[in-house]
């Protein structure tokens, strides 16, 4: 289900009442909406579908897409560089503990290695923001 790995993100993240409280409703997948881009809602999150990589399937394996690949991005955007590592750490710490509890179901990545990018700050806005990257292990 390398296809529906974002949507064990978005579960994870929207079922997290800390995140909720820092953020709200506004946990998007995969886009931010216009109208909310316009108000400058901020603290928010968006999660997307990155991409796959078709790890160790060769022409002559008997299942396409039995050990993909998958990347999600998390972009967290908050206040200050203060809110926003509270922010990325409640995300972290949710998707694992998430991890841990649905473990066997369907939607779950069998593993994933995470890395994040260094913090940005637009000054137009202004907000601090920083890209969650998370490399998962997926089989169908």
């Amino acid at each position: 289900m390398s296809l529906l790995t974002d949507q064990f993100f978005f579960n994870a993240l929207t079922a997290s009442e800390a995140i909720t409280e820092m953020v709200g409703d506004r946990i998007f997948n995969p886009y931010r909406p216009t109208v909310d881009e316009n108000e400058d809602k901020i603290p928010y999150i968006v999660l997307r579908f990155a991409g796959l990589q078709n790890s160790l399937d060769t022409k002559d394996s008997g299942v396409e897409g039995d050990e993909d690949k998958v990347t999600i991005e998390i972009l967290c955007v908050s206040e200050s560089c203060d809110s926003l590592g509270e922010l990325t750490e409640a995300v972290r710490q949710q998707c694992a503990s998430y991890w841990d509890a649905h473990r066997d179901e369907e939607l779950t990545p069998l593993d994933w290695t995470f890395s994040a990018e260094e913090v940005g700050y637009d000054q137009d806005k202004p907000c601090c923001y920083q890209w969650l990257i998370y490399q998962c292990d997926t089989n169908i």
